[in-house]
C-alpha cells in the first residue's frame, strides 16, 4: 500500500515500516522549507534543517496540482467539521 505523509508526520519522531510505500507532496516540502525560514536564528534551526535534508534525500515530491488542491480542501473542511483548525501551527 502507498501512503502520502503529511508534514506533521514528517516532523514527528517515527520509523518507516518496511512493508509499505511512502510519498510526500510538494506542499509538505514547501512547509518544511518555511519552517526552516521561520526558525532562522533560533535553537530549533539545526533540527529543522536536519529534517528537511533527510526528507529531501528520501523522497521525490508529488507535484501539487489541481487534484491535490481539491483533496486538501476536503481535508481542511473535514478538520473544521471535526472542530479543529486546518491552519499551520508551528
Amino acid at each position: 500500500m502507498r501512503f502520502n505523509l503529511d508534514t506533521s508526520v514528517l516532523i514527528s519522531p517515527w520509523r518507516v515500516p518496511e512493508d509499505d510505500e511512502y510519498a510526500i507532496s510538494a506542499a509538505s516540502l514547501a512547509e518544511l522549507h518555511f519552517g526552516v525560514l521561520k526558525a532562522a536564528g533560533t535553537p530549533t534551526l539545526a533540527s529543522r534543517l536536519q529534517c528537511l535534508s533527510e526528507v529531501e534525500s528520501a523522497f521525490e515530491p508529488i507535484p501539487f496540482d489541481a487534484r491535490i488542491a481539491r483533496a486538501f480542501a476536503e481535508c481542511a473542511r473535514a478538520m473544521v467539521q471535526y472542530g479543529s483548525s486546518p491552519r499551520p501551527r508551528g
